[in-house]
């Protein structure tokens, strides 16, 4: 799960989201930074289906198609 958390802060540092270290760790800049891209996160899911989500529409975003 940090690969993840590294490469969603990352995306999120591109989008100018998020300016802590790429650490991997979902702290609560992490999370912040997850709210304020995508809002429509549902606040009261947990850290790891918020960060799941966050990078399904990311990938969306490119083009990548997410369901299953």
């Amino acid at each position: 799960m940090k690969k993840i958390v590294k490469l969603l802060q990352s995306l999120l540092r591109e989008d100018n989201h998020y300016n802590d270290l790429v650490d991997g760790l979902p702290g609560k800049n992490t999370m912040t930074a997850i709210q304020e891209k995508f809002p429509d996160i549902n606040g009261s899911w947990p850290k790891r289906r918020k960060i799941i989500a966050a990078i399904q529409l990311y990938a969306e975003s490119k083009g990548v198609d997410c369901t299953v």
